[in-house]
């Protein structure tokens, strides 16, 4: 008998950690809200069975279903550098793939109709520095950093939008930091 037939069999962490990756998907998709997704994520990493892990995403498509509509960008490049500033439309999936080199993305004036931004990152020996918006925050907890760093500057956080990191570092390093505050502010 499958596993799928069999839902009072213990959930383990992999399956548990699916299941999370899922929900991050509907959300970047536009499937669920922010809340949703905190109560789904709670409930999915408490689940005991695979019954209740299944009851959990029970109303969404399967594992790698298409997007319809999905917005990706792609910056990047080797042995050079890119930055974006300014008022732009931040897409539902920032794709950062650097060699050598160097991305700059300053969100603060950005449009971001997205409660979820995945931002893929694939870098080796470079850098990523970005400005995030005052009360957005941000999720390493799929991001490998081998011989790098990453860098949270900000003096405050908030619940949204999310921005949650993806992919690998290799000897480099992604920081980031707020607004540009003037000499004058108070």
């Amino acid at each position: 008998m499958p596993q799928e037939e069999r839902p009072e069999l213990r959930a383990s962490d992999a399956d548990r950690h699916a299941t999370l990756v899922r929900l991050q998907d509907a959300m970047a998709q536009g499937r669920i809200t922010l809340t949703e997704f905190e109560e789904r994520t709670r409930d999915a990493t408490g689940a005991v069975t695979l019954g209740q892990l299944a009851a959990v995403t029970a109303d969404l498509p399967g594992p790698g279903a298409a997007v319809a509509g999905a917005d990706r960008l792609e910056l990047g490049g080797t042995f050079g550098s890119v930055s974006r500033k300014g008022h732009w439309r931040v897409p539902r999936e920032l794709v950062l793939r650097t060699r050598l080199g160097s991305v700059e993305l300053d969100l603060t004036e950005a449009e971001i109709p997205h409660e979820l931004v995945v931002v893929d990152v694939d870098i080796i020996a470079g850098s990523v520095e970005m400005r995030l918006p005052d009360g957005a925050a941000a999720g390493f907890s799929q991001l490998e950093v081998m011989f790098g760093s990453t860098e949270d500057h900000r003096r405050s956080t908030g619940t949204g939008p999310l921005f949650e990191f993806r992919g690998r570092i290799i000897a480099g390093s992604v920081e980031l930091r707020g607004p540009r505050r003037s000499l004058f502010a108070r």
